[in-house]
């Protein structure tokens, strides 16, 4: 049976999910013309930090088991309702505020999910959870750059050109984060976790390292030098689509 707090994890999930469709409709149908940049970031985040971390949220309750954490499901389904308004509101000193607040939503799950394994070792988590928990600590990367650039709009600084936070904020949101908590799903689906195997292990650091390359690239820009700033996000690319191919071919 499914427990209470992952269930209403994915409650909360749809709900955010519901205004991201919508706002996509209306994007699509230009019904009430163009959305304005606050409402497609709006959209935007009520997907990545919205819905789909609702739903890995509830996922890792299922798969990690515990003590009932509805409380602390409800909390967090507040703070990213509040995070996703924040950004529709165009207020920047409310992005920063309450992407902090979110950003330490994200820290609580991510230690949820790794501090059995730093207790009892990270040897008995099997591949499904290996994948979750890379997958979260991808996820508390980006983020942080992400609240950072929030941070210094909110308090009326400019963004540094030299770096490209945004760049690699957000490629740490989808080519390590989503692609991993994505395969660990599938995989729990098809196959169920308790599985160990090398051909696992090798997926989940062709996934974390795409991800973290490609995010370290964009952020170090120039300063690494023209021919790595060509080369790194090119090998990023490889390293996930053969990480994508492996996961396909362990789980088809």
């Amino acid at each position: 049976m499914t427990r209470l707090d992952t269930r209403s994890a994915f409650q909360y999930g749809l709900a955010i999910f519901t205004l991201t469709a919508l706002l996509g409709l209306a994007n699509a149908t230009q019904l009430f013309g163009p959305l304005d940049r606050d409402a497609l970031l709006t959209h935007l985040h009520s997907g990545t930090l919205g819905w789909i971390t609702m739903g890995v949220i509830g996922l890792s309750l299922w798969v990690f088991g515990g003590r009932d954490m509805n409380m602390a499901v409800r909390i967090s389904a507040l703070a990213t309702a509040a995070y996703v308004l924040a950004f529709w509101s165009g207020n920047l000193p409310a992005r920063a505020v309450f992407g902090v607040i979110m950003l330490a939503v994200i820290y609580f799950w991510w230690w949820f999910v790794v501090s059995p394994g730093f207790k009892d070792g990270f040897a008995s988590y099997d591949d499904v959870k290996l994948m979750i928990a890379f997958g979260l600590t991808t996820l508390v990367l980006g983020s942080t750059l992400g609240v950072i650039v929030q941070v210094l709009l909110g308090t009326g600084n400019s963004v540094p050109a030299s770096n490209d936070l945004v760049g690699a904020h957000a490629s740490a949101q989808t080519g390590g984060y989503l692609v991993l908590v994505s395969a660990a799903f599938i995989e729990w689906q098809l196959r169920g976790g308790g599985r160990r195997s090398n051909l696992g292990l090798t997926q989940i650091a062709l996934l974390f390292a795409g991800g973290f390359i490609l995010a370290f690239s964009l952020l170090v820009g120039p300063a690494q030098g023209p021919e790595l700033q060509k080369a790194l996000p090119g090998v990023a690319t490889l390293l996930t689509l053969a990480g994508t191919i492996l996961a396909v071919v362990r789980n088809g």
